[in-house]
């Protein structure tokens, strides 16, 4: 699977902040998920990024909410991509998935 993620990430902090994406082993007709992270938030009122897959061999399903509730998640299949983009209100500081 080819995922491409690239995220800038700036803060006045002691500890970096630092995001992860899972990585699953996949077999054909078997259905896997891909989990992105972060840890040490320092803080975070707007992001986007995306996620790259290769349509060839991957069909993109569904995805389940996690710890942002205030996002737009759209799949461009014709070109692999997932896009993720999400504004709040505040300084979001949480960590989660």
């Amino acid at each position: 699977m080819l995922l491409s993620i690239s995220t800038n990430v700036y803060a006045v902090t002691t500890e970096d902040a630092v995001i992860t994406v899972s990585s699953d082993i996949a077999t054909p007709g078997s259905v896997i998920n891909v989990d992105l992270s972060i840890k040490n938030n320092p803080g975070i009122i707007a992001m986007a990024f995306c996620v790259e897959y290769d349509a060839t061999s991957f069909e993109y399903i569904d995805y389940t909410e996690g710890y942002l509730t205030n996002y737009t998640i759209t799949n461009h299949s014709d070109k692999g991509i997932v896009s993720f983009v999400s504004v709040a209100d505040r300084n979001i500081k949480t960590d989660g998935t």
